[in-house]
């Protein structure tokens, strides 16, 4: 199932798991974690009591009482010292932990905030980018999990800031690239082949169930709209193609080539079609990363 963003006070979300970040002796604090507490009622401070105690990188879970959820899981993330502190592996630590509690307490559905990125002060573009990172990796695999990742107050969060600086150097000229020259249409005297069968040959290539591709692709599989076969339909959105595109690894001149069997093509002027080919001149086919920089330029990710 995938992950996606939203823009909601996440006391406030029906899910079956909510994440506190939270501090080590799970005390009531600021913030988000002030909210959880107040939203929960008094029984959630008592278990957190009984508990005690959690290690930075490490999570715990309790009962959510009055909150929407069933759960509230707590992961404490690190303070940010500079980040030469061990900070990234004990974020993600953070994260990876939530979610397998998530799953050992059979949760199909859970809820983050951006961890450690209030008054720990973790910079929410390296938070984000850890959390993106760190969810994707483990999604691709666990098909039953869906996630939301919760930006509130709304806010347009950044990328890695090396890859953030290069892909704001490239973007102006995005248009000008190569990789948005006309294509001399195909010979009509030659069969082409279509979106179904070459979706076929790539999923067979790549040994990809459906379940598979939408993991990869950070979609659920009824989105791709699979027939009997469990072979995506071609009447998918332009987003999905560029997920699923992503997902198989595909090319820029493979991704072109995808899209126009589905009715679509390459937009020299859409930003999402100028920061999917800058990933592509890069040899990067990561949708969470893809959907990141899409995020950080105000663009929804590829599943939204």
């Amino acid at each position: 199932m995938p992950l996606k963003i939203v823009s909601d006070d996440i006391t406030k979300l029906t899910v079956d798991a909510i994440v506190n970040a939270a501090n080590e002796n799970l005390a009531p604090g600021g913030g988000i974690c002030g909210a959880i507490f107040q939203g929960a009622g008094m029984l959630l401070a008592n278990d957190c009591q009984k508990v005690g105690h959690c290690d930075v990188g490490d999570a715990v879970i309790t009962f959510a009482y009055k909150l929407p959820s069933k759960y509230v899981i707590h992961a404490v993330g690190p303070v940010w010292r500079g980040g030469s502190y061990n900070e990234p592996v004990l974020l993600s630590s953070a994260y990876a932990k939530s979610l397998e509690l998530a799953s050992v307490h059979n949760c199909k559905t859970v809820a983050f905030p951006l961890i450690s990125s209030g008054i720990y002060g973790y910079p929410k573009d390296l938070a984000f980018h850890e959390a993106v990172t760190t969810i994707g990796n483990y999604l691709l695999n666990d098909e039953n999990l869906e996630v939301f990742l919760s930006i509130y107050p709304p806010a347009v969060i950044g990328m890695e800031p090396d890859l953030k600086a290069e892909l704001a150097a490239w973007l102006p000229l995005a248009h000008e690239a190569a990789a948005f020259s006309p294509k001399e249409p195909p010979d009509a005297t030659i069969a082409q082949p279509t979106f179904k069968s070459t979706i076929q040959n790539l999923m067979r290539v790549h040994n990809f169930s459906i379940e598979e591709l939408s993991r990869r692709a950070n979609l659920a599989p009824e989105d791709l709209k699979p027939d009997a076969e469990g072979v995506p339909s071609s009447s998918l959105s332009k987003k999905v193609v560029l997920s699923i595109a992503l997902a198989l690894a595909l090319d820029n001149l493979e991704t072109q080539n995808l899209l126009a069997q589905a009715g679509y093509s390459l937009d020299p002027f859409d930003k999402t079609d100028q920061i999917v080919v800058f990933f592509h001149q890069k040899g990067i086919s990561d949708v969470y990363l893809v959907s990141e920089a899409l995020f950080a330029n105000g663009q929804p990710f590829l599943n939204a």
